[in-house]
């Protein structure tokens, strides 16, 4: 999603920060999204919204995905290497049962059930 990249690259580590959603957009938006996408919305805004930018940075960077992009770069050093889709599959779908009923967090705890 470079578009998405491109337009919020900008605030690095700072909060993001936006008047446009206030309570009334967003259970707008809420209602665009299936029951089952609410669920994983909802787990996904209590397991990450409250961290700041560092945490969500050092998590991001536990993860496997980032560290076979980031290959043998040095920990400071910047990097720019596109994580593959097979690896980002690969990787998140260990987190989910085979029946795709219950989901794990990458730190191996269920986080949502689904209907």
């Amino acid at each position: 999603m470079p578009s998405l990249y491109e337009r919020y690259k900008s605030f690095q580590w700072r909060p993001i920060q936006r008047n446009d959603l206030d309570e009334v957009s967003l259970q707008a938006l809420q209602g665009s999204f299936s029951s089952s996408i609410q669920e994983i919305l909802i787990d996904v805004i209590s397991e990450y919204f409250h961290k700041d930018a560092f945490a969500l940075e050092q998590s991001t960077y536990a993860e496997v995905p980032w560290q076979i992009a980031k290959g043998k770069l040095a920990a400071d050093e910047a990097c720019t290497n596109v994580i593959e889709k097979t690896t980002i599959h690969d990787y998140y779908s260990l987190f989910v049962k085979s029946d795709g009923q219950e989901f794990q967090s990458s730190q191996g705890r269920q986080t949502h059930q689904a209907h």
